[in-house]
């Protein structure tokens, strides 16, 4: 099978043929139609086939195949099958001149690798090309695979092609932990492992049906067997009592007794192999049953989340396994507040409006349409309104709802009757440019219109005319207006950096401009008592201005890491909603001016509009090519927690946070810091309860509860250690001073008694408690450099990685290595923990990879985990075992289940920077994660936590409708009691 496709003009196959002989050299197979259609063949049907059976979609972009229909043709069917798609920049060209909107939409948000003649460097781009198709290559082969299965059962619907057993497992567990990866699973991939789960789940049933049969006709045939076999015996007893003397009776009785007894035996076997038979069948209809509702809740996750909520909680009741517990996990991970997934547009949507009513949502597009959405039945009302010629930039509706406006790149603005979706007369044209924005004024006798041109309209609505002259004072693009509530001053937000307030009566200006944003101005918005302005900018960040003062309210509002495009306030004005350029929509709080909650991610797609509905119970969102509705009442109640960090990120490091430990009642939580720092935390407030010290300022790398929780030991980076004393917070006695480099781990005795320390100088140190001295020499390893390090539970083991890519066990009593190194690695070994029982010991390394060993054979337990994309920094055990945390050179942490070793969910998600600590509590409920955002998160990781929070979010239980739906002859239960 192909790996690469390469679709190209045939006025650049010359370049075409050297881009195939440079990615051969490097053995990867191509696909191109000079060399890979027969002849005689069906040359159209051919390349779709070859398209669907490739790995990857190369586009060779140039103004040639921009204008082709065949490469049009071509890119329509790779995003059809949801095939990776790079563009390949061969030669400078303009992206409008793309004949099918879809393949230039395509084109335009994906990656460009710049492969042009002469300017750019050949062998980059050719590493470049090979590094993007060989990211996350297993899931690109595996989904080329499913999708070529699933086209061949959709040509022939023939069930034996369907999935079974094993196979089809393995499809449900992959697809339903691959959110956000490139290229996401198909309608026709869900719908065809959907079939598969129904057509199995039969089978079963059938099976099950058959084996209960069988069960009870061995039974009867057993029994009779076992009369037949008692009267054959009488019988022959009679004859032989005849026949024989007393002595011979004697042992014909014996015999008769084991004769039954064999007899009874057989049937004893039967019955129970009938007995397995029929609780292996019902096992296996258990994880049948328990697999579909996974997939069938990871499936609509994005268009019913209450729904997929339920039906994960019901998959998790009927078995915990890998599987449920990950999609049990996703949806807690999820945006709870996702209500709607509205897709109807296939460019990106520009700007979201609601009808005064709440009824209705308009959504315009840069496909040059207008979708009016019924919110309700969540359905389009009527089709799409058509009459721009260039994309909509921003709608508005009058008061009174029974009008639209709408302003596009077309340099027009037209007026919409609500009812009939008819434009009312003819497009108002008296803009130049782009017209980027439009506000009813809130009698909606004027409109406003703000445009590229530099230039404001007020149009008077009657009339359909102009009132006065065009309003000027900004020297770039308008690019967002507001009126106040009481119509009198109308904001205006520009490309110059400034916002301008303006007298809608006198049409002048109202003061000097507001000036303190550091780029452009994309969207201003009045709060509804008219006393505060929020601006969003091109600089990150949101400001709030005192209408009165003409001031700024306190400090910018910083917690985007891109542009600002939308900001709307809620009906009360007590929030504040932003969207940005890094994919994420928050709320604030206006009063204390902080974000409530985690942001929220629906899909990985600019913001570019947000809109509340009129009762502030729903928000808008146009991301992408589709909009979101949030479902926001529940995350502003204050009574209820949704997200799996526990409250808001705990803040008091004024440096990375660079190591974690829970105390053994896991009550208190302490963590190290660059600043120099250890901050004591109570773990039920997530507030400090102490700040720690120590006299020699110098980057905590290590901390450690001593067993009975009374001492925490600290390792510092100039090599010293500090016990100290947790109730007064005070040191016990003078530093441990040994060590040359930092101390990078630290672990306590059982008894308490010894604490031994590992440093990057390459020794370890064993230390009486008592004395506060050390036990011995130092410890001294291999000459390789000790990368990381990490005791056993008791204190017995030592685990050492290497720079020379292996793992040393070390026998601390004896000072001797335990056998040979461990090989698996193939660079440093960066991270290493033990499991609680000793037996299983976890190794992270450079090469982005986790190994798990078993400590006593001292091999591997199963191939490498993969899922990093950096450095593996950090690894922890739950107390349980059954699970492992890792962290990298990255911001987020993935849960492993360890008898699977498949990752559990997706990654949780809440730093803005690298995590550079992770620990679980003692009772495996909680994780902490410290990192280079200066703060620390506890994460909520119990299940039965999982399952108290989506009843939470769902806010109900199934319908009797849905019930049926989803469980056809099963009896209706309630799903969430509370």
């Amino acid at each position: 099978m192909s790996h690469i496709f390469i679709s190209y003009s045939r006025k650049d196959i010359d370049f075409a043929g050297k881009i195939v002989e440079a990615l051969a050299k490097d053995d990867l197979e191509t696909w191109i139609d000079w060399k890979s259609i027969p002849k005689g063949e069906d040359w159209e049907q051919e390349i779709y086939h070859g398209i669907e059976e490739a790995d990857a979609f190369l586009f060779l972009v140039s103004p040639d195949s921009a204008k082709s229909e065949m490469c049009n043709k071509e890119i329509t069917h790779a995003i059809k099958n949801n095939k990776r798609i790079l563009p390949i920049v061969i030669r400078d060209t303009d992206i409008k001149t793309f004949l099918y909107e879809p393949a230039k939409n395509e084109i335009t948000k994906r990656n460009w690798v710049l492969f042009r003649e002469e300017k750019d460097d050949f062998h980059k781009a050719i590493q470049d090309i090979q590094t993007t198709i060989q990211t996350d290559y297993v899931w690109l082969k595996y989904h080329t695979s499913l999708q070529v299965k699933a086209l061949n059962w959709e040509k022939r619907k023939d069930t034996s092609r369907l999935l079974r057993g094993k196979e089809l497992r393995e499809a449900e567990e992959i697809v339903s932990t691959v959110e956000g990866k490139d290229p996401q699973p198909t309608d026709l991939q869900r719908q065809y492992i959907l079939k598969s789960r129904k057509e199995e789940s039969r089978a079963r049933n059938s099976f099950l049906a058959a084996a209960i049969i069988v069960s009870v006709i061995l039974l009867f045939l057993s029994i009779f067997a076992f009369i037949q076999q008692n009267t054959a015996i009488a019988n022959e007893n009679s004859r032989a009592t005849a026949q024989i003397d007393a002595e011979n009776q004697k042992g014909t009785a014996v015999a008769n007794e084991q004769a039954r007894a064999t007899a009874q035996t057989d049937a004893e076997n039967q019955k129970a192999t009938a007995i397995a038979n029929e609780r292996e069948a019902k096992r296996q209809a258990v994880i049948s049953r328990a697999g579909e509702l996974a997939a069938q809740s990871a499936a609509i996750s994005n268009k019913d989340f209450r729904i997929s909520l339920l039906l994960g909680i019901e998959a998790f009741r009927t078995l915990d396994n890998l599987q449920t517990r990950g999609n049990i996990l996703n949806n807690t991970n999820a945006n709870p507040q996702l209500l709607q997934l509205f897709t109807g547009h296939s460019g990106l949507v520009r700007s979201v409006a609601f009808s005064p009513d709440g009824k209705i949502l308009a959504s315009g597009s840069e496909d040059d349409t207008i979708i009016l959405w019924d919110i309700e039945t969540r359905q389009p009302i009527g089709q799409p309104l058509t009459g721009h010629s260039g994309a909509i930039s921003s709608l508005a509706f009058s008061p009174d709802g029974k009008t639209l406006a709408s302003g596009s790149g077309d340099d027009t603005i037209i007026l919409w009757d609500v009812e009939s979706q008819h434009p009312i007369g003819l497009p108002l044209t008296d803009h130049s440019q782009n017209v980027k924005s439009v506000a009813f004024s809130p009698d909606g006798k004027i409109l406003a219109s703000g445009s590229i041109d530099t230039t404001i309209i007020l149009w008077d609505i009657e009339t359909r005319q102009p009132i006065g002259q065009p309003l000027t004072g900004h020297s770039r693009a308008i690019n967002s207006l507001a009126f106040s509530p009481d119509g009198k001053t109308l904001a205006s937000g520009s490309s110059d950096f400034t916002i301008i307030l303006w007298d809608v009566e006198s049409q002048h200006t109202i003061g000097l401009p507001l000036a303190n944003h550091s780029q452009p101005v994309w969207s201003v918005a009045f709060s509804p008592d008219g006393k505060i302005l929020a601006s969003g900018s091109l600089d990150k960040t949101i400001i709030l201005w005192d209408i009165e003062s003409r001031q700024p309210i306190g400090q910018p509002l910083t917690g985007h890491s891109s542009f600002v495009h939308s900001v709307a306030f809620s009906p009360d004005g007590k929030t504040l909603a932003s969207g940005s350029e890094d994919h994420t929509l928050i709320l604030w709080d206006v009063e204390t001016q902080k974000p409530i909650g985690q942001p929220l991610t629906g899909k990985s797609s600019i913001i570019w509009s947000v809109a509340f509905s009129p009762d502030g119970k729903m928000l808008a969102s146009g991301c992408g090519d589709y909009i979101i509705l949030w479902n926001v009442s529940n995350l502003l109640s204050t009574n209820v927690k949704f997200l799996p960090p526990i409250g808001q990120p705990m803040t008091g490091h004024s440096g990375f946070v660079l190591s974690l430990s829970f105390s053994p009642d896991g009550k208190m939580l302490a963590s190290g810091g660059e600043d120099t720092t250890i901050i004591l935390w109570d773990v039920g407030s997530r507030q400090p309860i102490g700040q720690l010290l120590p006299q020699r300022r110098s980057s905590i790398h290590s901390v450690a509860f001593s067993p009975d929780g009374k001492i925490l030991a600290s390792g510092n980076e100039a090599g010293t250690i500090i016990l100290w004393d947790v109730e007064s917070q005070r040191p016990i006695g003078s530093p441990l001073k040994g060590h040359s480099d930092v101390v990078s781990s630290l672990a306590f005795s059982q008894d308490g008694k010894t604490l031994a320390s590992g440093s990057e100088d390459d020794t370890i140190i064993l230390w009486d408690i008592k004395s506060q001295s050390s036990i011995g020499s130092p410890l001294k390893g291999y000459s390789d450099a000790i990368s990381s390090l990490a005791f056993s539970p008791d204190g017995k083991i030592l685990a050492l990685g290497r720079d020379d890519h292996t793992i040393i066990l070390w026998d601390v009593e004896s000072q001797r290595p335990i056998g040979s190194p461990l090989k698996g690695h193939s660079d440093v070994v960066s991270s290493l923990t033990f499991s609680q029982d000793g037996k299983m010991l976890a190794s992270g390394s450079q090469d982005w990879t986790i190994i798990l060993w078993n400590v006593e054979t001292q091999k591997p337990i199963s191939p490498p985990l993969t899922g990093h994309s950096d450095i593996v920094r950090n690894l922890a055990f739950s107390p349980d075992g059954k699970a492992l945390a890792s962290a990298g050179l990255e911001i987020f942490i993935i849960l492993w289940d360890v008898e699977t070793r498949q990752p559990l969910g997706q990654p949780l998600m809440g730093h803005s920077g690298f995590v550079w600590g992770i620990a679980f509590s003692p009772d495996g409920k909680m994780l902490a994660s410290g990192n280079e955002d200066f703060t620390v998160i506890l994460w909520d990781v119990d299940p039965n936590s999982w399952i108290t929070n989506s009843c939470r979010r769902a806010g109900g239980n199934f319908t009797r409708a849905e019930w049926e739906q989803y469980f056809l002859n099963e009896e209706y239960r309630i799903t969430c009691p509370k």
